[in-house]
């Protein structure tokens, strides 16, 4: 008799509930949600990263600082940029084939190294070297989204996780220096962060 009756009813708010957490879930791998999700947090923080360049450049134009100092100071302080305990900005050249590390903050084996290594060969799905593609986009486009494998930082600042997960970054060009700044979001924190949306 109480299924007869509530039977139909709890079904369907269950079934509400499973359509709420699938769409929320089938969203986190998604690139095109991600890319509109995560998109205008990225570039605000790349935003950042550009005024800092901007702000050097301006003090090299005024003469008050030579051009090797200010790169310097803007490494220096663009290495120092973290949010959501595991995100930061790197920096590479934009040569083609393949890109030089200007500066990484939790991979500092890789600056000033060519990005060559077929480790790299994990972009857009299909075994294409992430840095290059980056590079791609950016001498085509000034900036865009790219999608590969990366090691994790431990959200106490520790070592790299040992596997690659997937992570979405997006890059831009600072055109005057031809440098490529870049930040990005790992997809298990999204997945992460759907759950407590849903929640």
């Amino acid at each position: 008799h109480l299924q007869k009756r509530y039977g139909r009813r709890l079904r369907d708010m269950v079934g509400i509930s499973h359509a709420l957490i699938k769409r929320n879930y089938d969203n986190t791998q998604d690139r095109n949600h991600l890319e509109k999700f995560y998109g205008l947090r990225l570039k605000e923080i790349i935003d950042v990263i550009e005024s800092i360049l901007i702000s050097k450049q301006n003090l090299v134009d005024q003469g008050k600082l030579s051009i090797n100092d200010a790169r310097q100071q803007a490494i220096a302080e663009t290495r120092n940029v973290s949010f959501n305990s595991v995100g930061y900005v790197w920096i590479t050249d934009n040569v083609l084939p393949y890109p030089k590390m200007v500066m990484h903050p939790t991979m500092p084996s890789l600056n000033g190294k060519r990005l060559d290594d077929a480790t790299f060969n994990c972009a857009l799905g299909k075994k294409k070297n992430l840095f290059q593609a980056m590079a791609e986009i950016c001498q085509r486009d000034g900036g865009g989204f790219v999608d590969y494998l990366w090691p994790k930082p431990s959200s106490t600042g520790g070592e790299l996780s040992k596997e690659l997960l997937p992570k979405l970054s997006y890059v831009k060009l600072y055109e005057p220096w031809g440098w490529i700044i870049g930040t990005g979001v790992y997809i298990d924190d999204a997945v992460a962060e759907a759950k407590k949306r849903t929640l």
